[in-house]
């Protein structure tokens, strides 16, 4: 949105980003709804994460750092986003998970339409687009397409599937206003993030920049526009830090309670909805996802040491 002299605004860094990768992150979206084991599987990645969601991790993980931030009188401070990324295990939240917890709770509570502006944050009734799926996919010709070919069809692929805590996406400036409403709907990550939050809200407004130095490299270019895409294992720009997180613990014993012997079949979404009614957590596909892995892997070691 703005930045002194010497520095780039990180929006129109992103712009730049998706005029080039969106058409390979959609590629790459395709393939992954295309491998998917079933159908189910198929919609639960098409539900997590969308071309530009690929695009803003793609930009987050080459950047992260080198992330400054420019107050409106033009103070420049270094923002160290793996720090507030290793104070959650989950730095965003995807659109499914926001409607699941409120359609559970009792209230009228629902998504705030400003967000879908604010976040680029897609719209469309999830019910209504997978009935337009099904038929779209049994004319002739079109078995094998993948949501996002419908998407693209329908000229919506600039969209997110995925609500970050700390920052908007139209000009990329600090705000905790998601988190006030991740919070509301009391998603267990909001305990893990809340000092964090605290300490963002001082710097509600500041713009989102880095050095001209960097963001001109060609380095940077190479890194952003010519390396695979890599899917995000618990957020958009999730942190790799290997601290244990409450959030994370809480589902997977709450896992271990319902499925002792894994889930099978089941996607991750249904693991998520059985856990939550049995625990009364509300958490979110990241968390669950990643405490699902953590299980497997500590399966798979001590099956290697019998």
């Amino acid at each position: 949105m703005f930045a002194p002299i010497g520095y780039t605004t990180l929006s129109g860094l992103y712009e730049d980003c998706l005029d080039t990768l969106l058409p390979k992150a959609l590629e790459t979206a395709k393939k992954m709804c295309a491998a998917a084991p079933t159908r189910s599987a198929m919609i639960a990645y098409f539900e997590t994460i969308s071309p530009a969601d690929w695009v803003e991790h793609q930009l987050f993980s080459t950047i992260q750092d080198n992330l400054f931030i420019c107050s409106p009188s033009g103070q420049i401070l270094k923002l160290d986003q793996r720090s507030i990324s290793s104070n959650t295990d989950n730095a965003s939240f995807s659109w499914v998970d926001l409607k699941a917890a409120c359609e559970r709770r009792t209230d009228d509570t629902s998504i705030p339409d400003k967000f879908e502006h604010m976040f680029s944050m897609n719209s469309y009734p999830m019910s209504e687009f997978l009935d337009e799926f099904e038929r779209h996919t049994s004319a002739p010709g079109q078995e094998g397409d993948t949501p996002w070919d419908l998407v693209e069809k329908n000229g919506n692929i600039l969209t997110h599937h995925s609500l970050p805590l700390y920052y908007e996406r139209k000009h990329f400036t600090i705000t905790t206003e998601a988190f006030s409403f991740i919070e509301k709907l009391d998603f267990i990550e909001a305990d893990e993030f809340r000092d964090t939050a605290r300490i963002l809200q001082r710097f509600e407004g500041w713009s989102m920049c880095l050095e001209n130095s960097f963001s001109e490299g060609t380095e940077l270019r190479e890194k952003i526009f010519l390396q695979p895409f890599e899917r995000p294992k618990d957020s958009t720009h999730a942190s790799k830090g290997g601290r244990p997180r409450h959030a994370r613990n809480r589902l997977k014993n709450g896992y271990m309670k319902i499925f002792p012997n894994g889930h099978g079949s089941k996607s991750l979404y249904e693991v998520l909805r059985a856990v939550s009614e049995i625990t009364g957590e509300v958490g979110s596909i990241y968390t669950m996802r990643r405490a699902v892995d953590e299980i497997r892997a500590s399966r798979n070691s001590s099956n290697n040491r019998t």
